[in-house]
């Protein structure tokens, strides 16, 4: 809000958004269309002092990938990006989780520098790792070519529900879209 992004009404919007499906509140900007992935992660990376991390713009060789265990990368929401000497760049949602940063340090033997990465890219390089496998192949997301804002927001909806594995995606005028996921809304 200090960078003057959003509205209140639009930043409201999205935590009431966050709050009936979860996920990060920067998920739901995306989402709703109201600000772009990388506008985002620039204004935290200037809030919060922590290099970005783009992965369109990023290759991550396979030898960098097997550095952490894939089961880490999930559970831990963490990508390994590069090694430079003895200094692991792990890419973060959340570069503030000192269990995460300690667990990697201990299984790489390598002091890891955190990195916002975003939720959105994380989850895209996570299903690009179902289909290719992980430490197999370089990772690089590509950029998407799109329209409008709308067909942002619901290219953004659309992705949400096969990520989430989905069943229905709800939208109504005045309400927050929803996705059905096993029989629960979210």
């Amino acid at each position: 809000m200090s960078q003057k992004l959003l509205t209140n009404e639009q930043l409201d919007l999205a935590l009431k958004q966050q709050r009936q499906v979860g996920g990060t509140l920067g998920e739901h900007l995306i989402l709703l269309g109201l600000i772009s992935e990388e506008v985002l992660l620039e204004a935290l990376s200037r809030q919060t002092g922590f290099q970005s991390i783009n992965l369109t713009h990023t290759e991550i060789s396979p030898v960098v990938q097997r550095l952490v265990r894939y089961d880490t990368v999930t559970s831990r929401r963490v990508l390994p990006i590069s090694l430079d000497g003895n200094k692991l760049v792990l890419g973060m949602m959340d570069p503030t989780d000192q269990t995460a940063i300690h667990e990697v340090e201990f299984q790489t033997s390598k002091t890891v520098q955190p990195a916002l990465l975003s939720a959105l890219q994380f989850h895209q390089a996570i299903e690009s790792f179902d289909v290719r496998g992980y430490g197999d192949a370089p990772l690089k997301l590509e950029a998407e070519l799109r329209g409008s804002a709308r067909s942002d927001s619901l290219q953004s909806m659309l992705e949400t529900l096969v990520s989430w594995k989905g069943q229905d995606l709800h939208l109504s005028d005045g309400a927050v879209p929803a996705v059905r996921v096993d029989g629960e809304m979210r």
